[in-house]
């Protein structure tokens, strides 16, 4: 007998067992499904316990050394462009054109700093036109944690005499509180200056029921 006539009856024969098999199976799930049939009504802890395991939290995965995000390092370009784009941001806020002041303090709130939030602190109390103070009183709300004079400033402002104004520095103060813990100085120092200006008579009722509805909320 040739190779090729032992390669055509192995195959036949696996053929043949694999349909036995398939028989084998077929006749074991008809047994099965009646036994289901009889549980019904039954506690199914086995799904139960399935269920349970995939509602675990996935654990993260493992960073190896070699897969480890590092930031990207600052160039001198980076610097360069940088101070390119403050010095227009402050040549700008020298402008007696409002819109090009309003232009700087948008241009400067892109690099939140002790420094620029200080100019932007001193725009909002200073400057004449009430779109710049506007957008100075939104621009510090870029500053993750401010300083106490930005605190004090933002909270003076809430007697503007531009409604805009107000309110921005209002939703400022706002976000300062939504984004720290409630037991940090600086809360403590938002939340009881917005307590006072709540029943101070210098507020416009406005305001005044703006912090209110706040503070409930809180």
């Amino acid at each position: 007998m040739s190779n090729t006539h032992k390669i055509i009856i192995f195959l036949l024969l696996g053929g043949i067992v694999a349909a036995a098999l398939n028989a084998l199976n077929q006749e074991s799930s008809k047994t099965n499904s009646v036994g289901e049939i009889g549980s019904l009504g039954q506690s199914n802890s086995s799904v139960q316990t399935d269920e349970s395991r995939s509602q675990q939290p996935l654990a993260e995965p493992e960073t190896s050394a070699s897969e480890e995000v590092f930031p990207e390092e600052i160039t001198e370009d980076d610097v360069e462009t940088e101070k390119e784009l403050v010095d227009e941001a402050m040549r700008l806020l020298n402008s007696t054109k409002d819109e090009e002041r309003v232009e700087g303090v948008e241009l400067l709130a892109t690099y939140p700093n002790s420094e620029s939030e200080m100019i932007l602190a001193q725009l909002l109390i200073t400057d004449n036109d009430p779109d710049v103070r506007n957008a100075a009183a939104q621009s510090l709300g870029a500053v993750d944690v401010p300083l106490d004079s930005t605190i004090a400033d933002l909270v003076n402002a809430l007697e503007d005499e531009a409604e805009e104004v107000r309110l921005s520095a209002l939703s400022t103060l706002q976000g300062y509180l939504l984004s720290q813990e409630k037991d940090t100085e600086s809360y403590k120092k938002i939340d009881l200056a917005l307590k006072n200006k709540a029943s101070s008579d210098n507020i416009p009722a406005d305001i005044r029921a703006a912090i209110d509805a706040f503070l409930k909320e809180q």
